[in-house]
């Protein structure tokens, strides 16, 4: 268990930094590549997709954000205990920390035509991709070491959300395919390495 957590941190960290020093010296290939797929997803864009894209993004705006991680933290709580509902709340608290840290230290614009929906601040890594994937990303993670019969259905459905929530942001217009999967590569690192210390720290208590 210790190997395979270790080696998707291993594996994570290795995407998050490869992107962030790519960004970061302003690799014309990402630049390219960001541009060209943006300008494939705007291709897709139609009324109905739209709304539902819409939709789908705004699961994590402030507001609605909030509601959907109190209520992870409550139902990890209900559904194990304190000790794994603290460590839930301290992921999604540290990657959202984490996340508005490296913002303004990579500085990186959003993307400025083509916008079906306007945020402000920075653009990498993607927020919303990140906190969607450390809130259902943690709730995979303990559906994953649990013997409910709807297990596999439910993580199955948040591994969807995760990928959805991303895709919603290049579609909407507010980040690159680097900051989104960048965002992913962050809530995964969080992930298991705040699982790592938790389960050590309990072991030692």
């Amino acid at each position: 268990m210790n190997q395979r957590r270790a080696i998707i941190l291993s594996g994570a960290t290795l995407i998050f930094s490869l992107i962030t020093l790519l960004i970061t010296l302003q690799v014309p290939l990402i630049q390219t590549g960001d541009q060209q797929i943006r300008q494939l997803v705007n291709q897709w864009r139609n009324p109905w997709l739209s709304t539902i894209m819409v939709g789908i993004t705004r699961l994590f705006d402030p507001t609605l954000g909030a509601f959907i991680i109190t209520l992870t933290i409550l139902s990890v709580w209900y559904l194990t205990n304190r000790w794994r509902a603290l460590q839930v709340a301290t992921t999604i608290f540290s990657g959202t920390l984490i996340n508005h840290v490296i913002k303004a230290i990579v500085n990186r614009p959003r993307p400025s035509v083509n916008i079906l929906l306007h945020y402000s601040g920075f653009s990498f890594p993607s927020g919303h991709s990140a906190t969607a994937m450390v809130v259902f990303g943690s709730l995979i993670l303990f559906l994953s070491r649990s013997h409910y019969r709807w297990r596999t259905g439910l993580m199955i459905l948040l591994a969807i959300l995760i990928f959805l929530v991303g895709f919603s942001r290049l579609y909407v217009g507010a980040h690159y395919l680097s900051d989104v999967i960048a965002g992913w590569s962050l809530g995964l690192m969080i992930i298991s390495g705040l699982d790592l210390i938790f389960d050590y720290i309990k072991k030692d208590r």
